[in-house]
């Protein structure tokens, strides 16, 4: 009996994450899984951020939405930042565009073109052409 006690624990480490992430959103948008969940932005932070913590991309980006417009927690540009940076890292594409407008734009952080550049190729070469590209008529 202590084999599969052990076992169920161990899984539970492994998908930590993953629960938290799953708590966080559907307090974010009210649903689990096509079932009605009380929405709940401080509680979706919460979640959240304990998943960013343990490293689940998708987790950051969303604490860094949060963070950047004020959603549950008090708005924070260099929490959001960070975030951002700490999904992006992970190559975590929504977080890199998010992550590339903001220093493109310098909205929250010191502008950047280059850095930018670089999260918008990690993100993807297409993407990076065609946003590229946007920028550059934008200034004209």
């Amino acid at each position: 009996m202590l084999f599969p006690a052990l076992l169920c624990a161990g899984l539970l480490v492994l998908v930590r994450d993953r629960i938290e992430f799953e708590l966080g959103y559907a307090y974010e948008y009210g649903n689990f899984h096509g079932l009605d969940f009380p929405r709940d932005q401080e509680q979706a932070a919460t979640w959240l951020r304990r998943a960013a913590r343990l490293g689940h991309a998708r987790a950051q980006y969303l604490l860094a939405l949060s963070y950047s417009r004020g959603w549950g927690v008090k708005q924070d540009d260099v929490r959001a930042e960070h975030w951002f940076s700490q999904s992006a890292e992970q190559a975590y594409a929504p977080a890199c565009f998010h992550l590339a407008w903001m220093l493109h734009k310098g909205e929250g952080v010191a502008r950047d073109e280059a850095r930018a550049r670089r999260l918008l190729a990690q993100a993807g070469a297409d993407a990076a052409t065609e946003t590229g590209a946007n920028w550059a008529a934008a200034r004209k």
